[in-house]
């Protein structure tokens, strides 16, 4: 194909390229575009990218939280709000151990894991302590049908 860059881009094409070396899931900017996003907490990964966490309630969840009883946390609205994120944790958890799927990806589900335990070790070791049992963390009548709902969205 003639023109292939100006056809997709070279943003596209670097992208695209970048995406074979990365040997985790998630979400990756540019140290150049992570100049201008404020919103989402990033790490360093290589010489030109930077690991984006976009699960926010998560990390601010382990800021807020870290030391409370997990009685308390029902108190502070966080169970409608992390719930989502929680089941993607555990999805995440159960696709390292996988014999289902390939080592290669394997191994980019483990490094995604811990990338956010290095970011948030108290709730991430939390969850594996109690293999995501979530009455553990938030004991609340209502925690099945939050967590139920969430599965059925």
């Amino acid at each position: 194909m003639k023109n292939i860059e100006e056809y997709f881009g070279k943003a596209l094409i670097n992208c695209y390229n970048s995406e074979k070396n990365i040997n985790s899931i998630g979400l990756f900017i540019t140290d150049q575009a992570n100049k201008y996003q404020t919103i989402f907490p990033t790490i360093h990964y290589d010489e030109n990218l930077h690991f984006v966490f976009i699960q926010q309630c998560l990390y601010h969840f382990e800021q807020e939280c870290q030391g409370l009883e997990f009685s308390m946390i029902d108190q502070l609205d966080y169970s409608f709000r992390i719930v989502r994120e929680i089941r993607i944790m555990k999805d995440v958890y159960e696709k390292m151990y996988s014999n289902d799927i390939s080592p290669k990806i394997r191994g980019k589900f483990q490094n995604y894991w811990l990338t956010y335990k290095k970011k948030c070790p108290w709730i991430m070791n939390k969850w594996e302590e109690n293999n995501f049992d979530m009455n553990k963390f938030i004991p609340s009548e209502s925690w099945e049908n939050i967590y139920s709902s969430v599965l059925n969205e």
